[in-house]
């Protein structure tokens, strides 16, 4: 015991486990340190062999690396698990040496728990940095790369051996002074949360960032650099920009909407007042002049229309289209809008089969098309489009899958421009998707085009080489060739009035005053109202002898669809014709909660002849 009593105090102060043990395992001498370690009284310790206090789980490990020792004077290393009063466990690292000559094996152990559980945090952190799918980056206050994980290689494309104790990569020249001062700021220990930048990937393409940082220290605690976190977005900010495109257009579509509105007042009496001089005066050369006028008048309601279509999605009317007449027109629009540096040809088959669809929806289809194909030529070049009669045939059906079979129109649009590359040629159909830069173009030319296309019943094949030009073929159900044009509609006296009242309703004076002259021209007495309120207190007034009101939907004071849920409340069978170019036509807008006394919807502009048969039509029908 003398000598367990030297030992005690000679390693009393010593923070490790020291002992020495026979081959059975039981304590021969041990120092106080195995008492604070494992909160074991010194009786309990030595009532017990040292083996019976290792974990269980490293009880047969132990005994395998400590055999040796029995065998021969040598020494072993290893870890284990000793349990402790309280039910815990802590790691030792052993070194142990024996004297079989003495059956004694010489040990000292050193707590490593804590450096244990630094070891596995470590191996969790690793494994975080790895499968984190964010880019982790840190670099030294020289700001070269000290870590570089596997999502920054597949973010950015550098691998970590390209970059590790470089500088970093992906700054282009034209974000330089940004990232320096970045950097800067960084480096003085300010953080970053949720930070946007733009970055540039191997590959030349930009890349949107979210970025979050952090300084990082040395062992003495200066500051060494900086570690930053950076999820890719650039899929979220494309369609956060796809967004904001739809609410501009959006609220473009209500301004065009608005103006439209107005178009259709300005050429509404313009539309009837042509009728009226027609039959005033007779002269050949004034008819031809009216024939003009007329042709300017449906233009601009075509156009009107188109914008109608596209702010509100209305359909537009479709009928037998004789399209050479189109295509045509067309090709002399831009031969007198297009650069003179672009050559524009037309080649279009003068027996070309009739197509039943919406004449403006296919002017809407050539534009967009020719438009593209001139920003495709910006230093010139040929644009041809040409219309012929086709058939399918089988073995053509087997390589368009859209393809239809029957009689066919094709109508080409072809460029000689930079082409459309193979890459990008699957997406061009895509809504919002565009390759002109940013303010030059919405991305929604191409989808709309297949999208009137694909509602026609038709298909577009398209074929492209870059740096040769880009052809497009758009194909259309054609009527029947036997089933021949429908005969033009011959002539007919405009119906008259015998005395009827009617109240026409519309806050635009010129609106009013060509549509009273024109009815009242034609055997009807009429009644004029500016808005809604006033029209309420003329019919009040004139019940009785009113048969029809004709009214403006959109007027200040009182709008249409209040207005006549007031007449209603005065006389429940109220005939009501819509004349307003915010419905499609055939349709008729709905009240509140009474079944619609609108009996047809006469979209503007209108005709006087329009106007004449939609009265005597609602008024024959009572």
């Amino acid at each position: 015991m003398k000598c367990s009593e030297e030992l005690d105090r000679f390693f009393a102060l010593s923070g490790n486990l020291v002992c020495i043990v026979d081959f059975r395992w039981r304590f021969i001498v041990l120092n106080s340190a195995w008492e604070r370690t494992l909160g074991y009284s010194r009786e309990e310790l030595l009532s017990r062999r040292c083996i019976d206090f290792v974990h269980p789980d490293d009880w047969e490990r132990t005994l395998t690396e400590t055999a040796p020792l029995a065998r021969e004077s040598t020494s072993v290393s290893f870890n284990n698990r000793y349990r402790c009063k309280d039910g815990s466990h802590r790691w030792l690292q052993w070194n142990c040496s024996s004297d079989p000559s003495r059956r004694q094996i010489y040990a000292i152990g050193r707590d490593v728990t804590a450096l244990k559980g630094l070891q596995e945090a470590n191996q969790m952190l690793n494994s975080l940095i790895t499968a984190s799918p964010q880019a982790i980056i840190a670099v030294d206050r020289h700001r070269n790369v000290r870590l570089w994980n596997e999502a920054a290689a597949r973010i950015f494309g550098w691998t970590a051996e390209e970059v590790l104790g470089k500088r970093v990569p992906f700054v282009s020249e034209d974000k330089r002074q940004e990232s320096d001062l970045f950097n800067e700021r960084a480096l003085r220990g300010e953080s970053f949360v949720n930070h946007e930048l733009r970055r540039a990937r191997r590959d030349g393409r930009s890349v949107d960032l979210l970025v979050s940082t952090s300084s990082t220290y040395d062992d003495k605690g200066n500051r060494d650099g900086y570690v930053s976190v950076a999820a890719d977005i650039t899929e979220y900010k494309a369609l956060e920009r796809q967004l904001l495109r739809a609410q501009r257009l959006e609220t473009l579509g209500s301004l065009a909407s608005g103006i439209a509105h107005d178009l259709n007042n300005v050429l509404a009496p313009v539309a009837m007042a042509l009728q009226l001089f027609r039959t005033k005066f007779q002269d050949a050369d004034f008819q031809r002049t009216l024939d003009t006028l007329d042709g300017c008048v449906e233009h601009g309601a075509d156009l009107i229309r188109q914008i109608l279509t596209f702010a509100r999605g209305l359909e537009g009317e479709r009928v037998p289209v004789q399209t050479k007449h189109i295509v045509r027109q067309t090709a002399e629009v831009l031969m007198q809008t297009l650069p003179k540096s672009v050559t524009v040809t037309s080649r279009v088959s003068g027996d070309l089969w009739s197509v039943f669809a919406d004449v403006t929806q296919l002017h809407q289809v050539l534009m967009n098309l020719c438009i593209n194909a001139r920003d495709a030529m910006p230093s010139g070049g040929r644009l041809t489009i040409s219309a012929r009669n086709v058939r399918n045939d089988d073995e053509y059906l087997q390589t368009i899958p859209e393809a239809s079979a029957g009689p066919h129109i094709v109508i080409e649009v072809r460029d000689t421009g930079h082409g459309i590359s193979p890459e990008i040629r699957d997406r061009i159909f895509e809504p919002f998707f565009t390759t002109k830069e940013v303010g030059k173009g919405t991305g929604l030319g191409l989808s709309m085009v297949a999208a009137i296309v694909r509602n026609h019943g038709g298909f577009i094949d398209v074929r492209s080489e870059v740096g040769m030009g880009t052809w497009f073929k758009i194909y259309f159900p054609a009527i029947p060739p036997n089933r021949g044009e429908a005969a033009p509609e011959e002539t007919k006296t405009l119906p008259a009035g015998a005395g009827e009242l009617i109240l026409v309703v519309d806050d635009e004076a010129a609106v009013r005053e060509i549509a009273k002259v024109t009815l009242e021209s034609y055997g009807y007495r009429v009644l004029e109202a500016a808005n809604g309120a006033e029209a309420v207190a003329a019919y009040s007034s004139r019940r009785d002898e009113i048969e029809l009101v004709i009214s403006d939907m959109d007027m200040p004071v009182m709008n249409g669809a209040d207005m006549v849920n007031s007449l209603q409340q005065i006389n429940p069978k109220v005939r009501v014709i819509s004349a307003s170019g915010m419905i499609a036509p055939g349709k008729a807008a709905q009240t509140a909660d009474r079944p619609s006394p609108f009996r047809v919807a006469l979209p503007k502009p209108f005709t006087a002849a329009e106007l004449l048969r939609t009265v005597r039509d609602v008024l024959d029908a009572a």
